[in-house]
């Protein structure tokens, strides 16, 4: 499968539509600004395309397996797991404090909807990841 995420119509819709670009130049966000929101997109529809969107064939002709007490994910998966989480995308509005980029909830929805976008069953898994960064932000002080 070819993935293209769309970048400028996400931007168009991020400082446009949602009003990031506004939150920005009101200084909501500290020294984030249009720049950052681009590169962190682009970087995004890369990682998408060159290593996510590939797994989709593999995953649909391996599947999972369950054997022995022990899960088995197809070929590819846990490398991309691993390359996703070293570049930071595991926390991409993680606070700072715990290892994330402290990047605004728009920017972690837009990279959430490219994963998902470009390989959906890939998309799906670190939704948990985020609801434990909220959490720790929350309650670990």
């Amino acid at each position: 499968m070819t993935y293209r995420a769309p970048i400028d119509d996400m931007l168009l819709a991020l400082n446009h539509g949602a009003g990031l670009q506004a939150a920005v130049k009101a200084g909501h966000y500290g020294d984030f600004d249009a720049d950052i929101t681009a590169a962190v997109l682009e970087e995004a529809g890369r990682f998408a395309s060159d290593v996510l969107a590939p797994l989709n064939r593999v995953g649909d002709e391996n599947g999972i397996r369950l054997e022995g007490g022990k899960v088995t994910t197809a070929p590819g998966w846990p490398d991309a797991y691993q390359r996703w989480s070293a570049a930071g995308w595991n926390a991409v509005s993680g606070s700072e404090a715990f290892g994330g980029q402290g990047l605004p909830l728009a920017i972690n929805a837009a990279c959430t909807e490219i994963w998902s976008a470009s390989n959906i069953a890939f998309g799906l898994c670190p939704r948990h990841q985020d609801f434990h960064h909220l959490w720790r932000s929350r309650h670990d002080r």
